[in-house]
């Protein structure tokens, strides 16, 4: 799984932003507000990746209870995933 839009994170009225650019397929309309766990994600996402390598690469970066980080990635994706801003295809 992969982003189908690039974007740049931005720090609006101390809020984490993900603000789509270059964003020629219109896949994304309006900004992502996240905390520093969903930049974190977000950055993975820019390459091809599972989730188990996010989880992964979270509990190398982050103190935390694996299935608890697990839950939180599954949610995440499957908002980005139930808004059309990830590709599936390898």
């Amino acid at each position: 799984m992969k982003l189908k839009f690039d974007y740049e994170i931005m720090n609006i009225a101390d809020e984490l932003t993900a603000v789509p650019i270059n964003d020629n397929d219109n896949a994304f309309h309006g900004v992502l507000n996240i905390n520093e766990t969903g930049a974190f994600i977000l950055n993975l996402l820019k390459e091809d990746t599972t989730v188990d390598t996010v989880v992964d690469k979270i509990l190398s970066e982050y103190d935390g209870d694996k299935e608890q980080i697990r839950n939180y990635v599954e949610k995440f994706v499957a908002g980005l995933r139930e808004n059309g801003l990830i590709s599936e295809e390898n």
